[in-house]
């Protein structure tokens, strides 16, 4: 007894807390049976509102788990958070008929692959160049692709590591149920400035050949 009016005399509540913590977590369990629009709002404040275009559901036997960091009170609330229709063609919605690619003034962001350079084609759009010409504008851009790059081993963490669309030098398409991938590619960017005089004559020539196709149409 006397050993515990000692500890208790000596006591004292713990007041520490980590301010950048969430206010609030929410366990939210769903069940859903097709690909959908998942729309998540917070006790019917506006200012929390979400939409996951395009949500693939779980399986019973591999549910998914997404975590999803809301806006409280006050907060910015950009259109971005809502939208349903992506701005930039990207890696999870593939390039969309007729698009090509941002740095030479269409609006799509994919990994440059052959299957992108194919879709591109299908389109009318940079039919004289092969994968290794479209791969080798990026490179002299200096635009690094894949996603992570900064995390890898061996490599020095750089916290400048951002999309080409937000002034960075990576090209990547984030998880599609993330914020990252709807800040991204739901939010209106001004065009790309080329960097290299190989950009700028490839952009030229594309100018040039849109040009004289717009004359034959007449």
């Amino acid at each position: 007894m006397l050993a515990g009016y000692l500890s208790k005399s000596g006591a004292k509540a713990d007041t520490r807390y980590l301010e950048f913590a969430p206010q609030s977590v929410y366990l939210v369990p769903l069940r859903l049976n097709e690909t959908c629009d998942l729309r998540v709002m917070v006790e019917g404040d506006s200012g929390s509102a979400m939409v996951l275009p395009d949500f693939a559901p779980g399986r019973p036997g591999a549910p998914r788990a997404v975590y999803l960091r809301l806006h409280g009170v006050d907060s910015p609330d950009p259109e971005w958070l809502t939208a349903v229709e992506p701005l930039y063609g990207n890696d999870h919605t593939g390039v969309r008929p007729g698009d090509y690619p941002w740095i030479l003034g269409g609006r799509d962001v994919s990994t440059p692959t052959r299957k992108t350079l194919q879709a591109y084609q299908a389109g009318g759009r940079l039919l004289d160049m092969t994968v290794s010409d479209l791969q080798a504008l990026y490179e002299a851009e200096g635009i690094l692709i894949g996603s992570g790059m900064e995390n890898r081993p061996g490599v020095r963490r750089n916290p400048s590591f951002r999309h080409i669309l937000e002034g960075g030098t990576g090209l990547f398409t984030p998880q599609p149920d993330s914020m990252g991938y709807k800040r991204l590619f739901f939010t209106p960017y001004g065009p790309y400035e080329p960097k290299s005089e190989l950009l700028r004559n490839t952009r030229r020539q594309i100018r040039v050949h849109n040009d004289e196709q717009r004359g034959a149409s007449r």
